[in-house]
């Protein structure tokens, strides 16, 4: 994924890409299929691009990645 502007995503973005729920989106992270990362001592978590890529496949994330960037 050589051209995706952002570092990482919150679930809510990651939700509006793939087109479904947040919640859906921490039910996947809950399960181990959408990997993330807990960002400082927050509750916040973070999808990065390569956590995307193994949960849709390298073009598809990249995809994702460049539309939401527009």
């Amino acid at each position: 994924m050589k051209d995706v502007k952002q570092a990482a995503f919150s679930p809510g973005e990651v939700a509006t890409m793939l087109g479904i729920s947040r919640q859906q989106v921490y039910r996947l992270m809950r399960r181990g299929e959408l990997d993330s990362r807990k960002i400082g001592s927050s509750r916040s978590r973070r999808i990065f691009p390569n956590h995307l890529a193994e949960l849709v496949g390298d073009e598809e994330a990249e995809a994702l990645a460049r539309f939401y960037d527009e």
